[in-house]
């Protein structure tokens, strides 16, 4: 574990008290211990203890009225019901009178102004712009939380204790932060995957009977720190697969799984970070989500609910104070519907300087192609482009990004057979697909059972009983089996392989400093084979002997970057028609209510430029090669 629970106890961190209010018929969460200031006693207004309200600010002396209220109504939680009461500072009345004049009367034809006074050194009380609810019993003043649904069940919980609802603050608390020393992610929202530590929250990594034993959390895990002195808010803890396990929906009956909102909202939203891009895919008001990756669980769910996926360069950002499947494999990483945004977040994470690259960028663009084969799930691209680039949309849609990626970059790309350039130049005897045959199972499942899981059921027998077993979903717990059961002497060969493959990946395929970059496809969704939720992921896992298997076997896709530490970004390019199963045929195109798949493609870079990378698909966004994605069914609307 990344950070040791505390010992089972009773103690539990007191839950703050609070109230749910209705402005405009949407309900806001007050958090009765945490008042902005205290006005003194007040006179009731109209018999109602609660009264919205709003302060300008200090914007008052730098903004019109014009501009500040397109700031305000752009904001999701502050509405013109918060009109009806307006603060205002001391210091700011020269300008206030003058100031709300020029508001459009509609919207202020009820409003009334109070002053917020001096401290008792004489100094004006700072009163930040946004939404307020004045409580005239007490005379305290709060900051609402809106209180968002959560209907996608991507959350464990909000921040706030709310029930299934998610508390929201407004953004306009930031606008006139210190603008000597601005804050790069000042109001951002953000959820964390629930494998993740933060103080008063419990950890449960997917596990109701873990998040029981334990009590709430007394430290908050270092990437997740950064994010908030960066100026970012924490909303709630996102759901995931039990101890990070790719876990399938049909598998998965402790905790519901979350929805993936694309196309027909029946498609699997994979694992282990599901909630994370479930809940990015879904919420405008997320901004991003923080989640982890082992051997895909950033990448994958990043893919198929179509968003940007980031797993950075291993040891760019810390890993203390999260699960740890493997201290190998294992880093945080970051969801976004924007390059830009994927961009701005990571590197407030990276916990070390920048790998320097000079001004003079020369690439080299590898496209990663199968070896001559008949499978009908590719995990490269196609020799010549003789496969689905040429038959298939979403095919199409990968070659249109690469061939404007080759365009960009003022190079072409070179073909790589992977498994032709291992059996040339690797130190193994073995192919790639048997040098790697069982490496990863062993390695996580190993860690993960020795390390996390046996304290756990030692805690837990300790607490219940010697007799009693928490709860552990069927195929995990075979997966856990299987990782008791891998000796000292399989971990060590497993561990060997996956530094010969490390090393090969870094000195052969991707060395450093060069600054290449490499490509490789992700399976895409498609029209011929969409995978819905209540179909087995074995379907798809089919062993040497044509029976299901427990564990993909052999060489992945994304067995690259957990090798080798190099960044892997999973990048949504586009949207492909399908018949669904559950819609039926889809509908003319013009009626605009066509069912769409997600279409998604990898890069990786050598280890360590995760900038160079990132800062290359923000110019590719903003040439509009890359596009911003947005939520729901959907990726683009135009």
């Amino acid at each position: 574990m990344g950070s040791k629970p505390t010992a089972p106890s009773t103690r539990n961190l007191a839950p703050s008290a609070v109230t749910i209010v209705y402005i405009g018929g949407v309900p806001y969460l007050l958090q009765h211990d945490a008042p902005v200031m205290s006005l003194g006693q007040l006179p009731m207004r109209d018999g109602r203890q609660y009264v919205p309200a709003t302060s300008f600010g200090s914007l008052v002396q730098t903004k019109t009225a014009e501009i500040v209220m397109r700031l305000f109504e752009d904001d999701d939680v502050w509405t013109e019901e918060f009109l009806s009461l307006v603060f205002y500072a001391q210091n700011d009345s020269d300008n206030f009178e003058a100031f709300l004049a020029e508001i459009p009367s509609e919207s202020r034809a009820s409003t009334k102004t109070l002053m917020v006074g001096s401290d008792i050194h004489g100094q004006p009380v700072p009163l930040a712009p946004g939404p307020y609810v004045c409580d005239f019993l007490t005379g305290n003043l709060y900051r609402p939380y809106r209180l968002y649904e959560d209907s996608s069940n991507a959350f464990v919980g909000g921040a706030l204790p709310t029930g299934s609802m998610i508390p929201v603050p407004s953004k306009l608390y930031h606008l006139d932060a210190d603008r000597t020393a601005p804050k790069p992610l000042a109001g951002m929202r953000f959820g964390v995957k629930d494998s993740i530590d933060v103080a008063g929250l419990h950890t449960s990594n997917g596990s109701r009977c873990y998040r029981e034993l334990y009590p709430p959390r007394t430290e908050t895990a270092a990437c997740v720190s950064r994010l908030l002195e960066a100026g970012a808010v924490m909303v709630g803890k996102m759901r995931c697969g039990q101890w990070c396990d790719g876990q399938d929906p049909v598998d998965r009956i402790e905790e519901p799984t979350p929805i993936n909102p694309r196309g027909d909202g029946f498609q699997k939203p994979s694992g282990s970070s599901s909630g994370s891009a479930a809940g990015c895919a879904s919420y405008p008001w997320l901004d991003f989500t923080v989640g982890t990756d082992t051997g895909g669980s950033i990448r994958h769910p990043a893919a198929v609910n179509g968003v940007y996926g980031i797993r950075p360069s291993s040891g760019r950002m810390q890993g203390e104070g999260m699960l740890v499947c493997s201290a190998l494999l294992d880093t945080p990483g970051i969801l976004a519907r924007s390059a830009a945004m994927a961009e701005r977040v990571t590197n407030v994470m990276f916990s070390d300087s920048r790998l320097q690259v000079g001004s003079r960028r020369r690439f080299k663009l590898l496209y990663a192609v199968e070896p001559n084969t008949t499978s009908t799930t590719p995990k490269f691209f196609s020799a010549g482009g003789s496969g689905p680039e040429a038959s298939t949309p979403a095919g199409r849609i990968m070659e249109s990004f690469v061939s404007r990626l080759e365009k960009y970059l003022k190079c072409q790309r070179r073909e790589l057979n992977l498994y032709d350039l291992w059996a040339s130049s690797a130190n193994s005897k073995e192919d790639l697909a048997t040098a790697t045959s069982t490496m990863y199972q062993n390695i996580v499942y190993g860690s993960l059972s020795r390390n996390s899981i046996e304290p756990f059921l030692r805690d837990y027998r300790a607490e219940k009983g010697p007799k009693t077993r928490p709860f552990i979903e069927a195929t995990t717990r075979k997966r856990l089996e299987y990782g008791r059961g891998v000796s000292d002497a399989e971990m060590e060969d497993s561990e060997r392989r996956l530094k010969v493959l490390a090393d090969w990946v870094n000195n052969t395929v991707l060395p450093v400093p060069s600054s290449s970059t490499a490509t490789t496809a992700d399976r895409p969704s498609d029209d011929e084979d969409p995978a819905y939720r209540d179909e087995p992921a074995t379907r798809a896992l089919i062993g040497p002997d044509g029976k299901p298997a427990l564990f993909w076997t052999g060489f992945s896709a994304y067995s690259l970057a957990y090798a080798s530490g190099c960044p892997d970004i999973a990048i949504p390019l586009g949207e492909v028609p399908f018949t669904s199963r559950i819609t039926g045929d889809p509908e003319e195109e013009e009626s605009g209510s066509i069912t769409r798949l997600p279409v998604a493609i990898s890069i990786m870079a050598p280890k360590g430029m995760d900038e160079v990378i990132l800062g290359l698909l923000t110019e590719l966004e903003e040439n509009g090669t890359l596009k911003e994605v947005g939520c729901g069914s959907r990726l683009f609307r135009d």
